[in-house]
């Protein structure tokens, strides 16, 4: 591997990396209930009073900006794994070819999910 491929490598990995933080953000930390369970908390102590279905309506908006983040992981994680296939397409290199057929497979199983 040159080094432009080694960036490439670390640059799929940070892009997954990101997928995984934004989905277990956007499934535990943002959550519905999660975000609903807070207002039941925290709006007594400061003495603000939300309807419930407002409530349930901030909480949406918050979850979508962890969903546009983790879209854009999403894009950057499949145009470098689209450049990491074309290079090794246009090596026609052999070795580990089972192997990298499985990744490439599903990766891209992955990225188009």
């Amino acid at each position: 591997m040159n080094k432009y491929e080694k960036i490439l490598h670390w640059l799929i990995l940070l892009a997954f990396l990101g997928l995984c933080a934004t989905a277990l953000a956007a499934e535990y930390f943002f959550s519905k209930e999660a975000l609903m369970d807070s207002f039941k908390k925290s709006l007594p102590m400061l003495e603000i009073s939300i309807a419930p279905a407002d409530q349930f309506f901030i909480s949406r908006i918050a979850r979508r900006d962890t969903w546009d983040i983790h879209l854009y992981f999403g894009l950057a994680f499949t145009t470098f794994l689209l450049i990491w296939i074309w290079i090794n397409f246009k090596r026609k290199n052999k070795r580990y070819l089972l192997l990298k057929t499985f990744f490439f497979t599903s990766s891209l199983t992955f990225a188009l999910s």
